[in-house]
């Protein structure tokens, strides 16, 4: 599934009605300029595909509405204008040694919403 063009003029908040990619961190991609901007973590998640992993991140997603991507399917990244909704942890004490610590998640309040869009 392909992330979706935010339109000219629109509130940053009008992610909460398309559809998206959602990642658990917020990545870029080789080659691509891609801007990053903290945002209210969305309510309703319906129609958006995500690439999480993580047990109870992806619990939280899918109950609001969320649908895991197919097994084994990979995202090659977004087109010039497209975004993407990164989720990772939200406490800065969440990694340790360059990996995340086992950390207990139990509501949207554990995670950060970043809103990615590639611009180049």
């Amino acid at each position: 599934m392909a992330a979706h063009c935010l339109p000219a003029g629109a509130s940053l908040l009008w992610y909460n009605t398309c559809a998206m990619v959602i990642l658990s961190s917020p990545i870029g991609f080789a080659n691509m300029t891609i801007t990053f901007k903290e945002v209210e973590f969305p309510t309703d998640l319906t129609g958006c595909t995500h690439y999480v992993g993580h047990p109870s991140t992806k619990q939280i997603l899918e109950a609001l509405g969320a649908q895991p991507a197919p097994s084994g399917a990979k995202w090659g990244g977004p087109q010039v204008g497209e975004q993407y909704l990164a989720v990772p942890l939200a406490s800065a004490q969440s990694r340790e040694g360059g990996y995340t610590k086992d950390t207990a998640i139990e509501s949207v309040k554990d995670l950060r919403a970043i809103l990615c869009v590639r611009v180049a």
